[in-house]
Order: C-alpha cells, then sequence, then structure tokens
C-alpha cells in the first residue's frame, strides 16, 4: 500500500496535486525494478522493526505478492462544502499501476482500520454529498 497524504483543500489542487501524484507514483510502477527495489525495502524495515521489539506479529515476512499495489488518497480535514475534491475526482488519470483507495473516518477516530478504506468508486457513490 502506498499512501498519498493530503491536509486541507488547498492541497487537492495547484502544482502538487493529486492528479501529478497519481501519475508519478504509477510512472515510478511502470519500472519493474523499482517495484522490486522498493518491496526488498519494505521487507526488510519490517523485519528490522519486528528485530526491534516494535511491532510483534509472530513471524518476519520474506516477499510481497505481485498483485498490484494499493494507493491510498488520505485526504485530512476536507471541508464537505467545498467543491474541488469532487471536481478532481471527476477527472483522476488513469490509474494502471495501482489500485486507488479512499481513507474515509470511522466514529470520529484517528486509527485507520480495512473497514474504512474503500474502492474509489465505491467512495464516490457513498460519500458524493462529502466529496
Amino acid at each position: 500500500m502506498l499512501i498519498e497524504a493530503k491536509y486541507g483543500d488547498g492541497a487537492i489542487t495547484g502544482t502538487s496535486d493529486i492528479h501529478s501524484h497519481i501519475e508519478n507514483i504509477n510512472r515510478f510502477l511502470e519500472d519493474a525494478d523499482n517495484v522490486q527495489s522498493l518491496k526488498d525495502e519494505m521487507v526488510g524495515i519490517f523485519n528490522q522493526k519486528r528485530a526491534l521489539g516494535l511491532m510483534d506479529c509472530g513471524m518476519n515476512i520474506v516477499a510481497f505478492s505481485d498483485e498490484a499495489p494499493m494507493l491510498l488518497l488520505a485526504l485530512v480535514n476536507h471541508d464537505p462544502d467545498k467543491t474541488n475534491l469532487r471536481k478532481s475526482i471527476a477527472a483522476l488519470p488513469p490509474s494502471p499501476n495501482a489500485e486507488i483507495y479512499i481513507a474515509t473516518g470511522c466514529f470520529m477516530g484517528y486509527a485507520l482500520f480495512d473497514q474504512a478504506v474503500v474502492p474509489l468508486e465505491e467512495a464516490r457513490s457513498r460519500f458524493e454529498a462529502c466529496i
């Protein structure tokens, strides 16, 4: 999972907008060597954190699957009365190398649980009034 965090409505558009990040991530993921290097680095970081006692999951990991990575858009402090997010999402560029998801809030908490991560199209239909 790759996460693109945007804080506030001003970060949705402009020079470092959602569109440019999706295009950059997909360009990076087009290169198999980039993907393998990223996976190798994440395996090392995970296992190092486990060795240091920073996480306890019972085992090290050795590799990642060949599934397309998830690109999670974490949109923090979006004002539902603004329309720039709706316009931006409606015109997203293609994402052939990563499936796009949107993180949503759950019971006013700040933790990110699987149940609050939804595919882009589901987010667009479920939260149309908020996007």
